[in-house]
């Protein structure tokens, strides 16, 4: 009886066992009714990733009770497989499968690589149960990956320098002498002319300074009349001018006297020169000196009424005797140019400085820098800026003997040549950025760190804070060049739309632009850019590629062909990328699409 029962057990597993395989069969069966779509399809990267998203929508009544149906994706490339997350359709996250159609929408991600270029998007269905029991549908294609026209963006390397404030550009400094005359006269005493004024003038005129103007202004004090006043302080410049005059004679400088600008400028009838006068005077008491100040600025009664009433205070005399002496004054500023430093003189200083057969010391740090950006040569003006930073250790040279180096970098041709100036740029950007968070330094480092491909969105960091620190015109625009690249590299395309409208003009600039349009799909922006920049470059195949991809995505066809045979024409290099590219997938089979790329 025992063994009966035994016999009957397995029986009954095995009709079991064989229903579940029945069951799991059905429903790889039904399994061909499933409908899987994914978005976007061909993939694409962004963002250094591959992103889709994936519907799977299962047939009514394909789910069964302890069966779980799973969809599983990979990546095939190559004779490689990168296996994605699986989806788990389970009957009982679906109480109406029998009625209704079980959907799931999933997003899926994975890092890009270049070997992915040209692969597959596949899935295998698998129905299982809970011993461990598994039926799968065959291998499905998908979609096929990967475009990669956002890896089309052109990197900008653009160096931020410091200005040390150093101007070549005629400047003139002024100099100033005092000449006093007694109360209604204009006649130039002799005390004058002997005294400090007089020979501090004899000195100037002597030393044959480069004059270009000089201003004579005339004034006078409150008491008198008004057609006396305006007189005196039209005759005691003019006094001091014919005076100047006859001193350049005598130092037989006529000629020069000729060339300098005389202005002669009377002042009537106004108290500034007494206010201030009167504040430095320190016999007066305060109380007196507000006193005074009340009539004066009194907006009723003319000015000899005014006078009249300052006579009946008790401080009149000391006003009289002290104040107004020192306004019967004609005040001379002489308007010279300042020396300067020939620039081939700095130019040379500052080379032989950098290369240590100088040690000259009277090159100022602006001089300096001067001397360094107006050496055309990047190694030159490289060792300039080095020898800065050991004369002043300054934020300033530090910063811009970064720039330097990433300019040097920017132009180099081989990988290890612009790895070297990279690194070094790095380590002066980070000096100057400890001594001093600036917009020059921030927007310098983002650039060293896309030259060494690190970190984008510490990048972008550092270039917004740039921008937040209000610097010039000149440093904002580059800053703004070099994070919209940084933006279409982040997939932050309509960013980076705005950040290159602010950028410097230039073809790379808006080259980046029109991409980041197209990859914004934005295409008839895009259209209009590419145009642009081709029309202005013909040579620039790149350009012409990305209007061969824009009438792609417009489904202009001809525009397609003509456009890539403009860019192959320009640089054969493109026709290889071309051939791989499923921008153009609808069009690998047209004889339109093999002959532009004959």
């Amino acid at each position: 009886m025992k063994q009966l029962r035994s016999s009957l057990l397995v029986l009954a597993l095995a009709a079991i066992t064989s229903l579940s395989g029945c069951t799991l069969a059905k429903m790889i069966k039904m399994a061909a009714q499933q409908k899987l779509t994914v978005t976007p399809s061909p993939l694409e990267v962004h963002a250094d990733s591959v992103s889709f998203e994936m519907s799977a929508l299962l047939p009514v009544n394909m789910l069964r009770k302890g069966k779980v149906y799973t969809v599983a994706p990979s990546y095939k490339y190559k004779d490689q497989a990168l296996k994605l997350k699986e989806v788990n359709f389970k009957f009982e996250d679906f109480p109406n499968a029998k009625t209704q159609q079980p959907q799931v929408k999933e997003r899926f991600s994975f890092p890009y690589n270049p070997d992915y270029k040209r692969g597959d998007l596949v899935i295998v269905g698998i129905a299982s149960d809970q011993n461990g029991k598994s039926k799968s549908t065959p291998e499905l294609p998908l979609a096929k990956g990967v475009i990669t026209t956002s890896k089309l963006v052109r990197n900008i390397y653009l160096a931020s320098y410091v200005d040390r404030g150093y101007n070549n550009k005629e400047e003139l400094e002024p100099t100033n002498v005092n000449f006093f005359f007694e109360q209604g006269k204009s006649v130039l005493r002799k005390s004058e002319i002997k005294g400090t004024s007089g020979k501090f003038l004899d000195a100037f005129i002597a030393a044959r300074n480069v004059t270009r103007t000089v201003v004579i202004t005339g004034m006078h004090s409150p008491e008198g009349t008004e057609a006396k006043n305006t007189k005196l302080s039209s005759d005691r410049p003019a006094e001091i001018e014919k005076y100047y005059r006859d001193q350049m004679k005598k130092f037989k400088q006529d000629s020069i006297a000729k060339v300098i600008n005389f202005v002669i400028k009377p002042v009537v009838r106004d108290y500034a020169e007494f206010n201030v006068e009167l504040g430095k005077n320190e016999k007066l008491t305060q109380e007196q000196k507000t006193e005074i100040l009340a009539i004066v600025n009194d907006a009723a009664g003319s000015f000899e009424e005014k006078e009249m009433r300052l006579q009946n205070l008790a401080s009149y005399k000391i006003v009289l005797n002290e104040v107004y002496p020192k306004v019967r004054v004609a005040k001379t500023e002489i308007l010279t140019v300042k020396y300067k430093k020939p620039d081939a003189t700095i130019i040379a200083l500052s080379k032989a400085i950098a290369d240590g057969t100088s040690a000259d010391t009277t090159l100022t740090d602006a001089e300096l820098a001067f001397g360094a950006m107006n050496t055309p040569v990047l190694e030159d003006r490289a060792a300039i800026f080095k020898a800065a930073t050991k004369k002043d250790d300054s934020w300033q040279s530090h910063n811009n003997l970064a720039a330097t180096y990433i300019e040097l970098a920017a132009k180099a041709t081989d990988p290890n040549e612009m790895t070297k100036y990279a690194d070094l740029a790095a380590t002066h950007v980070s000096i100057s950025l400890k001594k001093q968070e600036t917009p020059e330094a921030l927007s310098n480092y983002a650039a060293v760190m896309m030259m060494k491909r690190e970190a984008y969105q510490t990048g972008l960091g550092n270039l917004k804070k740039a921008i937040d620190l209000n610097p010039d015109a000149e440093v904002k625009a580059k800053a703004n060049a070099m994070k919209g690249v940084l933006e279409i590299k982040s997939g932050m395309y309509k960013n980076a739309i705005s950040s290159l409208g602010a950028a410097p003009s230039g073809a790379d600039v808006k080259y980046n632009q029109s991409l980041a349009y197209l990859l914004d799909k934005q295409f008839s922006q895009a259209k209009t850019g590419f145009n642009e920049v081709a029309s202005q470059n013909t040579g620039d195949g790149w350009a012409a590629y990305l209007q061969a991809v824009t009438a792609a995505r417009l489904g202009n066809e001809s525009e397609v062909f003509s456009n890539l045979k403009k860019a192959i024409a320009a640089d054969s290099k493109i026709k290889e990328y071309a051939l791989d590219d499923l921008e153009f997938v609808n069009y690998f089979a047209s004889e339109g699409f093999k002959d532009a790329l004959k």
